[in-house]
């Protein structure tokens, strides 16, 4: 992207979650992932050595990961907290109660903190 644009799409957030649903649907592998979502090898296999999908495949993954395309939206002149987000998305579980999520929520934080610190 141009770099006046402000905003900026985060690739690998974007692996990371489809990872993560991968392994929440019980999946061993992408033939998988592209028979489940209805989207080609080819451009889960692009995804993985760097190349932004098209917007179809990007909303079909994010429908299929279940995730928040916004989530890997980033604008430039924005600050964002990690855990905060992660604390929403948490609460937002079905799967979850509040009590879990909360403390699931705390761990992140902690280990946020500690990593950061180690910079």
């Amino acid at each position: 992207m141009p770099e006046d644009n402000p905003h900026t799409f985060d690739l690998d957030a974007f692996v990371e979650a489809l990872e993560g649903a991968k392994a929440a649907h019980d999946l061993a592998s992408w033939k998988e992932v592209s028979d489940a979502s209805g989207v080609s090898q080819s451009t889960l296999s692009r995804l993985k050595t760097g190349t932004r999908p098209d917007i179809d495949s990007f909303a079909r993954l994010c429908k299929w990961a279940s995730v928040d395309a916004n989530l890997f939206l980033r604008r430039s002149d924005e600050v964002h907290y990690a855990p905060t987000s992660i604390a929403a998305l948490l609460r937002a579980d079905p799967q979850l109660s509040s009590h879990s999520a909360d403390a699931i929520a705390a761990i992140v934080r902690a280990a946020y903190e500690r990593l950061k610190e180690d910079g």
